[in-house]
C-alpha cells in the first residue's frame, strides 16, 4: 500500500510540474504576440516614396545599356531585384555568382563588405551601376566611370556617396536624393552654412 501512495504522489507531482511549465509557456508566448501588434503605424507617404525610389532604381539598373554591354562583351550578368527595404544585386560570371544586399535606411542605401581585392573589384562595378541607376532616377544621366575610379582608387570625396572604413570592413552609403558631384571648397562651405 505504501508503494502505491509513493507512485501516486510522484504522478501528481509530475502532472503539476507539466501544468506549471505549460502555463508558463502560454503566458510568455502571448506576450510575444502582443509585442507584434503594438508596433507604431508606418508613415504611408514616406513608405510609398521609398518603394517608388527603390523600384525605379532596380528597373533602371536592369535596363541600363552598361548592364547589357557587360553581358555581351564580358559574359558578366548583373541584375537587381528588390525585396522589402533592400536591393539585391547579383554579379554572375562563369566562375560563380556573388550577391550584394543594399539596405535602405533613412534615404540611404547602405552596404558593408569585406575589403578583399577580388570582391572589391566586382563590387566597384556593381556600385557604379547602382549609382548610375539612382542618378537616372534623379534626371542626372551621367557616366560615372571616372568618378567611381577616383572614389575607389584615389579616395576622392563626392557629395551623395560616402564610405566608412574599419579594419577589414568597408561600409558604403548612397544618398538617394542627391546628385553625385565632387566635393569642392564651395560645396564644403555650402554644407557648413546650412
Amino acid at each position: 500500500m505504501k508503494k502505491i501512495r509513493i507512485i501516486f504522489a510522484w504522478l501528481i507531482l509530475i502532472i503539476l510540474l507539466v501544468a506549471v511549465v505549460g502555463a508558463s509557456y502560454v503566458k510568455f508566448s502571448e506576450k510575444k504576440n502582443n509585442i507584434k501588434t503594438e508596433l507604431p503605424p508606418i508613415n504611408n507617404e514616406e513608405n510609398q516614396k521609398m518603394n517608388t525610389a527603390l523600384d525605379e532604381i532596380v528597373n533602371n539598373l536592369n535596363s541600363a545599356t552598361k548592364t547589357k554591354e557587360l553581358k555581351e562583351k564580358e559574359n558578366t550578368t548583373i541584375s537587381a531585384l528588390r525585396k522589402n527595404n533592400s536591393i539585391f544585386i547579383s554579379y554572375a560570371k562563369e566562375e560563380g555568382t556573388i550577391t550584394y544586399e543594399f539596405n535602405y535606411d533613412n534615404s540611404y542605401l547602405i552596404i558593408t563588405i569585406n575589403k578583399d581585392s577580388e570582391n572589391l573589384k566586382k563590387f566597384q562595378k556593381v556600385f557604379e551601376l547602382l549609382n548610375e541607376a539612382n542618378q537616372k532616377r534623379l534626371n542626372n544621366e551621367v557616366d560615372l566611370s571616372e568618378e567611381m575610379k577616383q572614389f575607389f582608387e584615389e579616395k576622392k570625396e563626392y557629395i551623395g556617396i560616402t564610405t566608412d572604413s574599419q579594419e577589414q570592413i568597408e561600409t558604403y552609403y548612397i544618398e538617394l536624393n542627391v546628385k553625385i558631384e565632387k566635393v569642392t571648397e564651395n560645396s564644403n562651405n555650402n554644407n557648413t552654412n546650412e
